[in-house]
C-alpha cells in the first residue's frame, strides 16, 4: 500500500543486521529446502515444485561421492569401506528420487491453478501429526511447526548420522539450518508487511483529526505529522482532501 509522503512521519528502528541475515537466508535456501521438504510435505503448488530443480540439486549429490571417493578406493576391503562411509548418503537419494516422483505425480494429476484449486506457489500440505503436536501442555502453532519442528527432525537425524561418520549428517544439518532461518525470514518479512499495513490504516483513520482538528498523537494512536498547519480550520480541510486525493492516486498506481 503507498502512502502519501506527509503520512510517514514517524523514525522506527530497524535490526538492520537482523533483516539482512534472514532475507539473505529467505534468498539462497530454496535448493536446501528442497531437500528436506519433498519428505515433510505434499500437494504443493504447480509453480512451487518443479522436476528440474530436483534435478538441479539431486544429481550434483549424487555424483559427489562418486567424484571424491571412488577415486581413493583400490582393494576390495577399500570398496567396503566406500560403500559403509556413503551408504546413509546413497540411501537418502534413493529416498529423495522417490518422494521427487511421487510429488510430481501430484503436481501433474491434482486439480491445479488453472482449476483455481490452489494458488500456484502453495508450499504444500504440512503433516497433521506434526500440526497436532503437543508441547509443554500446548498445542503448538504453525510458526513453530515450520521454524523449529519441521527442521528440527532432520536436524537431529543429520546429528546422529555425524556421530556415525556418515558425510549425509552434515549436509541434513546445515540444510535443517537453513530450512529454519529460512522460515524465520518469511515470517519477519510477512509480520513487517502485515505491520505496514495496519499503520497505514491508522494514519487513514486519523488523518482528518491530525490535519483538520490538530490533535495530538496521544489522541491519534501514535500518529503525528512533524510540518507546520495553517490557523484556519478551512485550509486545513483543503489540505486534507488534497492529501486525501493525491494518496488515492499513489495507491490506484
Amino acid at each position: 500500500m503507498k502512502t502519501h509522503p506527509l503520512m510517514v512521519s514517524t523514525f522506527g528502528r530497524m535490526n538492520v543486521l537482523k533483516r539482512y541475515v534472514l532475507v539473505f537466508f529467505f534468498g539462497i535456501s530454496s535448493f536446501p529446502r528442497l531437500l528436506l521438504e519433498v519428505h515433510l510435505r505434499k500437494n504443493f503448488g504447480y509453480r512451487y515444485f518443479k522436476s528440474i530443480s530436483a534435478l538441479t540439486i539431486g544429481i550434483p549429490m549424487l555424483i559427489y561421492p562418486i567424484a571424491v571417493g571412488f577415486g581413493t578406493v583400490d582393494s576390495f576391503k577399500g570398496f567396503l569401506d566406500y560403500l559403509l562411509h556413503y551408504a546413509s548418503w546413497f540411501g537418502f537419494m534413493a529416498l529423495f528420487a522417490y518422494a521427487c516422483v511421487k510429488r510430481q505425480h501430484e503436481v501433474t494429476h491434482e486439480p491445479g491453478v488453472y482449476d483455481f484449486a490452489k494458488v500456484s506457489d502453495y508450499s504444500g500440505d504440512r503433516n497433521p501429526i506434526l500440526e497436532n503436536l503437543i508441547l509443554f501442555g500446548k498445542p503448538v502453532t504453525t510458526k513453530m511447526v515450520i521454524t523449529l519442528i519441521e527442521p528440527g527432525i532432520f536436524f537431529f537425524i543429520g546429528l546422529g548420522l555425524i556421530i556415525f561418520k556418515q558425510p549425509i549428517g552434515g549436509v541434513l544439518l546445515v540444510c535443517s539450518i537453513m530450512y529454519s532461518l529460512c522460515y524465520f525470514g518469511a515470517i519477519y518479512l510477512a509480520d513487517e508487511s502485515m505491520m505496514d499495513t495496519i499503520d497505514d490504516i491508522i494514519r487513514q483513520e486519523e488523518l482528518a483529526n491530525v490535519i483538520v482538528k490538530g490533535r495530538g498523537p496521544e489522541k491519534t494512536r501514535g500518529f503525528e505529522m512533524f510540518c507546520d498547519f495553517p490557523e484556519s480550520v478551512d485550509l486545513r480541510q483543503k489540505i486534507f482532501e488534497a492529501v486525501q486525493r493525491q494518496t488515492e492516486i499513489l495507491q490506484a498506481y
